[in-house]
């Protein structure tokens, strides 16, 4: 064997050559306290800027932006695998339904009206906003 070939095998091998991929999964009931529970999740908007939600027990959940805004509200599975939310105060107390999917600790929602939304995952009821 040549030393480029050994060295070809070696970085496959490491995954230098090809870094292994998170593969993305669709959060369901099934796997929300796995994936989601007692967790933060850290995100950004235009209209709010740095927001984070806490996922608690019993699908409760805890809303804060770094601007000062609070609400409260919940998160339940339809059969379809859709995650639908609504809270107290924001967007009107709406129910708003999605599917979520996590790549690594990337958090991501498609609604029905096509609205991509993205966050990360922070272990426990994170304090930062980074």
């Amino acid at each position: 064997m040549s030393k480029i070939t050994v060295l070809a095998a070696v970085l496959l091998l490491s995954g230098a050559l090809f870094p292994a991929v998170a593969d993305e999964i669709q959060v369901t009931e099934d796997n929300y306290a796995d994936l989601l529970l007692n967790n933060t999740i850290l995100g950004e908007s235009s209209a709010i800027g740095q927001w984070k939600v806490f996922h608690k027990k019993g699908g409760k959940r805890l809303f804060y932006s770094a601007s000062g805004l609070a609400d409260d509200g919940e998160i339940w599975f339809l059969k379809t695998g859709e995650a639908c939310t609504r809270w107290t105060k924001l967007r009107d107390g709406q129910t708003h339904c999605s599917i979520l999917s996590l790549d690594g600790e990337r958090l991501s929602w498609v609604g029905i009206d096509g609205r991509k939304t993205t966050g990360k995952i922070r272990k426990g009821d994170y304090s930062g906003w980074d």
